[in-house]
């Protein structure tokens, strides 16, 4: 099996809702709001201080989020993220892995890519139009659900 994985307005921009959606024989989306993340950073920066490692934190802490609430069995399943942040590839993959464990996901890691997914992937269509209020998204991350997810 194969998921994509897109988000629509970045984690570090934080006037703003971001959603995150996955596509493939199934869909689902899930909406951060502008202020469970200005909260997010705020726990992180207590802990780490202020860092752009906190942005790939809470991103990967949002697509363990969005796939433990769908409820995908990811151990065999290639896994397609949007290249977001491109050189970072790495550090996101073992945070989602880690974060993954936590949650009881046993992400293989040889599986998780990172590649451009495009304007036309259903995961795109998905969490632009959740993004735009065109549709409504499948759940919503509360600050205590990514505090549970991070370290």
């Amino acid at each position: 099996m194969r998921i994509e994985i897109d988000q629509s307005w970045k984690i570090e921009r934080t006037n703003k809702d971001t959603i995150i959606a996955f596509s493939n024989e199934e869909k689902g989306s899930l909406k951060i709001t502008a202020e469970v993340k200005r909260s997010a950073f705020v726990y992180l920066e207590e802990k780490f201080g202020r860092t752009k490692l906190n942005v790939f934190r809470i991103f990967a802490a949002a697509v363990v989020l969005l796939i433990a609430k769908s409820k995908i069995r990811v151990s065999n399943t290639d896994v397609v993220i949007d290249l977001e942040y491109p050189g970072r590839d790495e550090e996101i993959r073992s945070m989602v892995v880690g974060f993954g464990s936590k949650m009881g996901l046993n992400f293989n890691a040889d599986l998780i890519h990172f590649t451009r997914v495009g304007k036309e992937s259903p995961a795109h269509f998905l969490s632009y139009g959740a993004y735009l209020k065109k549709q409504e998204e499948t759940f919503t991350a509360t600050l205590r659900e990514l505090t549970e997810i991070l370290p």
